[in-house]
Order: structure tokens, then sequence, then C-alpha cells
């Protein structure tokens, strides 16, 4: 198999990278940091079909309030992750730290950021997940991209 690491990422592989069971390689390296079991969903999501191969990572990133949804009860499991949601969701499931400084402010386009992204771009930054002279919050993630964020979380969670 081929990873592919300059595929678009979407965003319930996210969430099955960081709650699924084991599988790949990479998510055989991110199991060891949480166990996973069942859960019942607390949030009810209206595209969310029982059954498929993300259901419960699914709800286990939004009941872990890993995930959020856009509103009105749905999650989008099968839209484009972009640069700014994955660092989003990354810094929720390290449990939004608190940030230091204004790296993202020696971005170029900082200015692009949602609003609810900012702290999570920013310590993203902050954690050299992010480089370059630009951040392109609201392009679509790349699994390489992906794959740097998770890496560097098991570099966090060893360090603790």
């Amino acid at each position: 198999k081929v990873f592919a690491l300059l595929r678009s990422l979407i965003r319930v592989a996210v969430c099955q990278f960081l709650g699924g069971d084991e599988g790949d390689v990479l998510r055989q390296m991110l199991y060891s940091l949480r166990i996973f079991v069942p859960y019942l969903m607390l949030h009810v999501l209206d595209d969310l079909e029982d059954g498929l191969w993300y259901t419960d990572a699914v709800i286990w990133a939004t009941d872990n309030e890993v995930l959020y949804g856009y509103g009105n009860g749905l999650c989008g499991p099968e839209d484009y992750v972009t640069i700014e949601q994955l660092a989003a969701i990354v810094y929720r499931y390290v449990g939004s730290p608190e940030v230091s400084g204004n790296k993202i402010a020696e971005y170029d386009d900082v200015n692009s950021i949602t609003p609810y992204a900012v702290d999570a771009m920013e310590w993203a930054c902050e954690n050299d997940m992010l480089v370059g002279t630009m951040l392109h919050p609201t392009s679509v993630a790349l699994r390489a991209e992906a794959a740097k964020m998770f890496a560097k979380i098991l570099d966090i969670k060893a360090a603790e």
C-alpha cells in the first residue's frame, strides 16, 4: 500500500488517526497515546451514518470535543480537512494548551485564519508543525502535513 503523502485528507481520517482502533502504521503509533473503547454518542450528527469505517472514531472525537461540527447537527465527515481545521483538531486533542507568543504574526497570510483557529494555528507554529512563509489556513491539508503534526504530538507526549 502507498501512503500517498501528497493526497488530500478528509475530516474523518483525522478522527480515525487520533481515535481509531489499530490499523495502519500511523494509527498504531498514535494508538499508544490513548486507549480506544466504544463510546456512547453524546452529540447527534445528522450526517454520520452508523456502521461506517469511521463512525466510532467520529463519535469519540465529537464526544471528547476534539472535533466540532459545523452546527445544525452536521460534521461533514467526508469533507476535506483544511490546515486550520487539522490544527484545531490536533490542538484540542492535546488539551488546548496555552499559547505563549505571536509566532503566526511572522506569516504573510495570518489575517486569513478563521477566528476559532487562531490559538490552534499559533500552537502549531510554536511547535514547528507549520513552516514556510505562508500558512494557507483554508487550504486542504495533505497527508504529509497531518503526518508531521501527528509525529510532533508523539514528541510532545514523549517529553511529558
